[in-house]
């Protein structure tokens, strides 16, 4: 029964995305299916919401620890100590990082949104309701490992760039 229910939960959250415009049509056997495992799923899902939670807290104060502890004061350094070209790198760098975490932020919001509609679902009287929401978790958690993604070549980039200015202080 495990097994299925974790077979079910990875199929509904790694499926293609529907656009939010489309209507949802369940068969009837989709709709059994949803009715028949939906109260697990949601027990399951609930989980995932306090797993990510505590991910998102920690992610996002290792974000900022990042911004505040050392990108802000490496960009301030570069650029008093006369690193115009590099320190102007560094700062576009670290200017689209803070749209991208920003970015994170309200996308979290949208997807604990989405994932607090899909568990306040009365799954088994609305199973096609409970489906477009998770549709829509789906949706929602695919713009927040986007953002994961973009963070990770960020930071990345902003590296590279410091073993440029490491370069020109030799």
């Amino acid at each position: 029964m495990r097994i299925l229910l974790s077979v079910f939960i990875a199929v509904l959250l790694l499926a293609p995305v529907v656009n939010a415009a489309e209507t949802v049509e369940l068969t009837p056997e989709k709709i059994a299916i949803v009715k028949a495992n939906c109260v697990a799923a949601q027990v399951t899902l609930q989980q995932v919401k306090y797993s990510d939670a505590a991910n998102r807290v920690n992610r996002g104060q290792s974000y900022e620890r990042l911004i505040s502890h050392l990108i802000l004061p490496m960009n301030s350094r570069a650029a008093a100590n006369g690193f115009s070209s590099s320190a102007a790198s560094l700062a576009g760098i670290t200017t689209r990082y803070q749209q991208v975490l920003s970015n994170f932020k309200k996308h979290y919001e949208d997807y604990d949104d989405a994932l607090a509609a899909t568990l306040r679902t009365k799954c088994q009287d609305k199973p096609a309701d409970f489906y477009k929401n998770l549709t829509e978790v789906r949706k929602q958690r695919t713009s927040l490992s986007s953002d994961v993604s973009e963070l990770a070549e960020l930071m990345e980039n902003y590296h590279q760039a410091v073993i440029k200015l490491r370069s020109e202080v030799h």
